[in-house]
């Protein structure tokens, strides 16, 4: 069967090799095509998956069929609604693990399902996708057997998604909930040429950034760009489709004329005009309006592996809470700025320049929105104009055309005169593809980084930096925890475990009576790396 073309990808696009990603995330509010599901064949679900109702039913519809009966490894859930990722039952030995190697065949057998599955479906891309996405779990962990196996697990996970991702030409993305294994993924990819998509040039960009971000320099400054992959609207998108709910569809091509502040001047206008005439108050206002269009419930790759990016803060243009999620189920929530939670007291903050979905009275989109905002909001800006002075901004997401920004780059040039003696990045600008005029526009101010030769399909240029970014989260990951965690010792490399030994040997023979400062220091240093003092 030709699954290829029934699955909406072109026969190029099928012939690149797929990609595996590693992300901290729930798998859940992932927006992949489609997920691994871990049950048994007597249809276990662990209470995590059992909160979910649709979970529980289609499992329930699963009884007397094939995969029940054992004669299938992995199924396909019936009844998935909507837009929602495929879920695919995938059956791990019902008494437990006694080697890893036994997860290889019901990983392979759910690739395969879920590829037949979307073919057979015709079920579009995800916007701004060009391969499939299927996302898997630390899967095969429970029970003694493989609890204590945990790093061998990691390895056979890694392996057999790469090969599946090779034979069908699709993505794959693992989805860790534990740092530990975070940090080992990452370890084990850095170690191998996981990302031979990205050439030379892309390569060394990465570790250009990594140097500024291992100072803690690097601030991620995104535009809607980077929702795409969740559903989120790009601003022409957005503009259409408010217009098309008053009654402003059929003058669109006159509409596109004013500039696209213009544009939503008069579009909130008429939304007044329809409230005005609205006696039953049924008709949502022009910001309401706005906010249900990019209340988004699934975050893509991108905010997944931008919130990664070890930076205190990060700002950004889009109304969607897509990054806020994705840092929340990587366990680093962020302070909102501006909001009105009372207990926004974490370390790491986002700053919402545009406002966001959930306050839509913040929403900022017309030209007296804009100019409201230079004159009531400046410490707002102040506060970009300090990171854009201390720190080095790494723009995605957007064609640096917005506005606002060029106000912001304005008066930080005005601040900080260039001239041959100082440095003239304010920032680095990943963009989907080469444009020789947007570099002559900016490259006194930023370094800008093109992901594909002109002429690349958005689609295609725009996974191209999602591998880019998934290696810069690679080269950045920073947790060593599995180092002396028991559970992960079966994976280290020879040098690695004779690191552990030695450590461990140091722990056991810390002299009592020593000073406690110095101590205290060893342990925590332990403690770092997983020991369990």
């Amino acid at each position: 069967m030709d699954l290829t073309h029934r699955s909406g990808m072109s026969s190029s696009t099928s012939r690149i090799p797929g990609h595996v990603f590693v992300i901290m995330g729930d798998i859940r509010n992932i927006n992949c095509d489609a997920w691994l599901l871990p049950t048994d064949s007597a249809l276990t679900l662990s209470p995590s998956w059992r909160e979910d109702t649709a979970l529980v039913e289609g499992i329930r519809q699963l009884k007397h069929t094939a995969f029940e009966r054992g004669d299938s490894l992995a199924a396909a859930l019936p009844g998935v609604k909507g837009n929602r990722p495929q879920p695919v039952a995938t059956a791990v030995p019902i008494h437990g693990l006694d080697a890893p190697e036994q997860l290889k065949e019901p990983l392979e057998a759910f690739i395969d399902t879920a590829v037949q599955e979307l073919a057979i479906s015709n079920a579009p891309l995800k916007p701004g996708r060009s391969k499939r996405l299927l996302a898997i779990p630390f899967f095969g962990t429970a029970g003694a057997g493989g609890d204590m196996q945990r790093g061998e697990i990691i390895k056979v996970l890694l392996d057999g998604l790469a090969a599946g991702a090779e034979r069908h030409g699709v993505d794959a993305v693992l989805v860790l909930r534990d740092p530990a294994a975070y940090g080992l993924a990452q370890s084990l990819r850095r170690t191998s040429d996981a990302w031979p998509a990205l050439d030379k040039r892309l390569k060394e960009q990465v570790r250009r950034l990594t140097d500024i971000g291992s100072r803690g320099k690097l601030v991620p400054f995104m535009g809607a760009g980077t929702s795409v992959s969740g559903g989120g609207p790009q601003w022409s998108t957005l503009l259409d489709d408010l217009a098309g709910e008053v009654g402003l569809g059929k003058h669109r091509e006159a509409l596109q004329k004013l500039g696209s502040l213009d544009q939503a001047s008069l579009i909130q206008e008429r939304f007044a005009e329809r409230a005005s005439n609205d006696a039953t108050g049924t008709n949502q206002d022009f910001r309401a309006s706005i906010a249900s269009k990019v209340a988004l419930k699934r975050y893509g790759l991108a905010p997944a592996l931008l919130s990664s990016i070890p930076s205190d803060g990060a700002i950004t243009l889009n109304y969607d809470e897509l990054f806020e999620l994705a840092s929340e189920d990587q366990g680093n929530p962020r302070s909102i700025i501006p909001s009105s939670y009372a207990s926004n007291t974490h370390h790491r903050w986002l700053l919402k320049l545009h406002g966001t979905a959930s306050l839509p009275d913040s929403i900022i989109l017309t030209r007296d929105d804009y100019l409201g905002f230079k004159s009531n909001k400046q410490a707002l800006t102040g506060l970009v104009q300090a990171h854009l002075m201390t720190h080095h901004m790494l723009f995605v997401g957007f064609g640096l055309s917005d506005q606002h920004f060029h106000e912001i780059i304005h008066d930080v040039r005005r601040a900080i005169p260039h001239t041959s003696k100082t440095p003239h990045a304010l920032g680095t600008a990943l963009v989907l593809t080469e444009d020789e005029m947007q570099r002559g526009l900016w490259e006194k101010h930023l370094d800008i980084v093109h992901m594909s030769p002109v002429g690349t399909p958005l689609d295609e240029a725009g996974r191209t930096l999602e591998i880019f970014l998934d290696m810069l989260d690679a080269t950045f990951a920073a947790n060593h925890t599995y180092l002396l965690a028991d559970k992960y010792e079966g994976a280290l490399s020879a040098p690695d475990r004779s690191l552990r030994d030695k450590l461990l040997e140091l722990e056991e023979h810390l002299p009592e009576g020593a000073s406690p400062g110095a101590t205290k220091i060893v342990r925590t240093m332990l403690a770092a790396l997983g020991h369990e003092l």
